[in-house]
């Protein structure tokens, strides 16, 4: 009946004007038969008007970016030495929340200061003797057409994995990034300094950075707190939400934890090292 009825009212303007011409016609006439026409033509218009609003939720959904894979967790354990290297250790939980199987892990990426010249980079699978295998990988290294507020130009290591067999309906795994760059945190011992930050691919559900400090330094956070999409715009809204970093006592561990970070954002802060006096 509802396919019928479509073939032959077509949109909600023409219910309308049925049920408008029915009423008008019923009320001039006094016919009992039209004043149930009238009211079967309003209850189609009715029909008319639920299936549009049905029709514009649906296509507002299929607009809306859908990411089938979720962080579950993501684990940042990151350090800096005297000389400025980067040493990097992340760890990211991944689950299949879609219906079909997935076996290529998104684009992710690390921004620089400073263009690596070296970069010793490195995935595998956690634990590496499970169900799981990575098959192949991308990086690449690209100065970033859009700079960090407060920063300059940024350099951008990016990777991207396939993984076997393909990780199916709420199926986890665990992969590991390993990376190092000799001397591209200089500048974090200027006063200027330098950011640290959570890059966002796909949604995480939680997320945790700790950043040490080298010998002999400690931290003082700077007011740069952000939260950037990938045209470079602020969202306040993540801003006022999301918790700060913290310092630890001592001032040479800087610790973030995020709940339910938003897909294709940057999440960031910005940092000085300070050489400690007199040991503190």
């Amino acid at each position: 009946m509802p396919k019928i009825i479509d073939k032959i009212i077509t949109s909600p303007i023409m219910g309308l004007v049925l049920a408008v011409v029915l009423a008008i016609g019923a009320f001039l006439s006094g016919m009992v038969r039209l004043w149930l026409l009238a009211i079967a033509g309003s209850m189609l218009f009715l029909y008319l008007i639920l299936k549009c609003v049905s029709f514009m939720r649906r296509r507002r959904f299929q607009r809306a970016p859908r990411f089938p894979l979720v962080y579950s967790k993501i684990e940042h354990d990151w350090q800096i030495s005297e000389n400025g290297d980067f040493l990097g250790h992340s760890v990211y939980r991944v689950r299949n929340t879609g219906k079909q199987p997935i076996d290529i892990i998104p684009l992710e990426d690390g921004r620089w200061l400073t263009s690596p010249e070296i970069i010793k980079f490195n995935c595998t699978v956690v634990p590496p003797d499970g169900k799981f295998k990575i098959v192949d990988y991308q990086k690449n290294l690209y100065p970033d057409v859009l700079s960090i507020p407060g920063y300059d130009r940024t350099y951008v290591v990016s990777w991207s994995h396939k993984i076997a067999p393909a990780l199916r309906k709420d199926e986890e795994m665990a992969f590991e990034i390993r990376i190092d760059t000799p001397q591209t945190e200089k500048q974090s011992f200027t006063i200027e300094g330098g950011y640290a930050g959570i890059p966002t691919a796909l949604p995480a559900l939680e997320a945790t950075l700790n950043l040490k400090a080298p010998n002999g330094y400690k931290f003082k956070l700077l007011d740069t707190l952000n939260v950037m999409d990938t045209y470079g715009n602020t969202n306040v809204q993540e801003v006022e939400r999301i918790d700060k970093p913290v310092l630890s006592l001592t001032k040479t561990i800087i610790t973030w934890r995020l709940a339910n970070l938003i897909a294709k954002h940057r999440y960031y802060f910005g940092y000085r090292l300070l050489r400690e006096k007199n040991g503190g």
